[in-house]
């Protein structure tokens, strides 16, 4: 599982090795044994508001 807050991965720009490109993410879930999961489904819009 994963906490609130904790660092999941990294991004870094690949606009110079590919001119013209877009930045953007790639994602995949899975399951421990290593049956991928349908991210959209568990990824939802919500607001977190940090005290």
């Amino acid at each position: 599982s994963v906490r609130l807050g904790q660092t999941i991965g990294a991004d870094q720009s690949l606009q110079g090795h590919y001119p013209g490109i877009t930045d953007h993410v790639h994602l995949e879930v899975m399951q421990p044994g290593g049956e991928r999961v349908n991210a959209a489904a568990l990824i939802v819009p919500k607001m977190v508001v940090r005290a």
